[in-house]
Formats: C-alpha cells, structure tokens, sequence
C-alpha cells in the first residue's frame, strides 16, 4: 500500500492541530484524511465507517468529552488492531506505561516534526 492509498483518522480538539497533521499528512501524500474534534466523534465516524476503515488513527491524548486513551480502548475492544498512534505532551513513565498497556501502536512526543511522523507511518504505507 503507498501512502496515497491510506485512509487517516485525524483526532484532536484544537482546529489549529487538526489543520497542521491534516496539512503534513498531505504533504507525504495522504489525501484520505477524516478530522474529528474529540473521541466521541470519532467514534461516530469509526462506527459509520463500516465499509471504508480507517488505516490509521492520529489522535491527541488530552481532548474533551472522551480523551485519547479512552477512544484507543474503546477502538481496541471494537475493531482489534487498527493502528494508533497517540499524541500527546505526556513524556512520563506512567503515562507511556498506560499507552502500551492499552495496546498503543506508536506514541509520539508534542513538538514533533512532519519527518517523526512520517517515520510513525511509513510501516503502514510500506503494508
């Protein structure tokens, strides 16, 4: 698969954030890009999606309503291994112990380059 092939689910609660990853998604070549302002309405949209899964969800770990953590949990126990790759400031110990846990694909660290994340998802593109 190339990365125009891939369909991505971009999750986060700041406009500003969903238009820059939308906007570096595009510049790998991905133009299949679905945006949602927090977890609830991502899973609206995942559970919508019956037909056309998602390759891949970007999502932001502290949003609103349902927070990263919860819709990767949630996303887990509904469609199993889809790739996750969690956003977020929390460099921690706990916090990335609790992202494995919860089965997380990749964990990146805010701020982060368009090169770091290509790097998250070049193994999808290359599938």
């Amino acid at each position: 698969m190339s990365f125009e092939a891939l369909k991505v689910l971009v999750v986060d609660d700041h406009a500003d954030t969903q238009k820059t990853l939308a906007f570096m998604l595009e510049e790998m070549g991905i133009s299949k890009i679905t945006t949602a302002g927090d977890g609830r309405e991502a899973l609206q949209i995942v559970n919508a999606a019956t037909e056309e899964m998602f390759h891949i969800i970007v999502c932001d770990w502290n949003m609103p309503n349902l927070s990263g953590i919860e819709l990767l949990k949630t996303v887990r126990r509904m469609s199993g291994n889809m790739p996750f790759i969690m956003i977020t400031a929390r460099g921690d110990a706990a916090s990335v112990v609790e992202a494995k846990s919860s089965q997380v694909t990749s964990y990146i660290l805010k701020p982060f380059t368009i090169e770091e994340l290509k790097k998250k998802i070049s193994p999808f593109a290359a599938a």
